[in-house]
């Protein structure tokens, strides 16, 4: 496992941190960012060799919606923001 998978597997970790102490009142904040996080493990295990590789088209529209939902929570949700936005950068570093 290369360091730029391990720190952003150190980031799921915390997003998944910060998703536990999310208000249980907003339960579509949290299913959406678990499903994110969900396809973020997906892409590092292909990354990994241990599952089959996404496409680049599907990997650009994983990049595209990690982007969007880091824009539409960065006010209610700035911790949870700049979790994705570490991991963006991270995959970016991986070349994806």
């Amino acid at each position: 496992m290369s360091d730029d998978q391990i720190d952003i597997h150190a980031e799921l970790a915390e997003l998944r941190k910060e998703l536990d102490q999310l208000a249980s009142d907003k339960p579509e904040v949290r299913e959406h960012f678990e499903s994110v996080a969900a396809q973020i493990e997906r892409l590092l295990d292909e990354q990994a060799g241990e599952e089959p590789g996404a496409t680049s088209d599907e990997q650009a529209t994983l990049i595209e919606r990690l982007s969007e939902t880091a824009r539409q929570f960065e006010e209610e949700h700035p911790t949870l923001s700049a979790v994705l936005g570490r991991m963006i950068d991270g995959l970016g570093q991986m070349g994806i």
